[in-house]
């Protein structure tokens, strides 16, 4: 399997016909690429998301200055999830958390979270999703 190319060489090969049509998670408004029809299919929240068995799971509030400290598993910081993280942190004025493990495999952070002490930060949908599979 060949590595998925970054956003910014899917653009560029976009622009030179190797690809006809990128289905991609954006990092950072296109409104500067006047030659690139951009449509949003959806917006997806960020999510801060630990095992029901992590002692953050059962308190009712939790400012994300508590968390600074604990152990986060987290994505690379060239990612969409990373640059969302980042911008929470830092409207708060906080240092962003020192990761313990980064990795951009969805399945593993599941897993990690649900059999560990981490926090971890993924979309909405992601932990809809485990939540449902759980579930059933």
């Amino acid at each position: 399997m060949d590595d998925v190319p970054s956003p910014a060489v899917q653009l560029a090969e976009l622009r030179n016909r190797k690809f006809d049509f990128v289905l991609a998670r954006i990092v950072r408004p296109l409104t500067a690429e006047q030659d690139v029809h951009v449509e949003t299919l959806f917006n997806d929240q960020v999510v801060v998301a630990a095992d029901a068995r992590n002692r953050w799971a059962r308190r009712r509030k939790i400012d994300l200055a508590d968390l600074v400290g604990e152990p986060w598993m987290l994505t690379p910081s060239d990612s969409w999830v990373y640059s969302h993280i980042v911008e929470a942190f830092e409207e708060r004025g906080l240092e962003m958390p020192k990761a313990a493990l980064l990795t951009v495999s969805v399945p593993l952070r599941c897993h990690l979270v649900s059999n560990s002490d981490y926090i971890t930060v993924n979309r909405r949908a992601t932990v809809t999703l485990a939540d449902t599979a759980l579930s059933d």
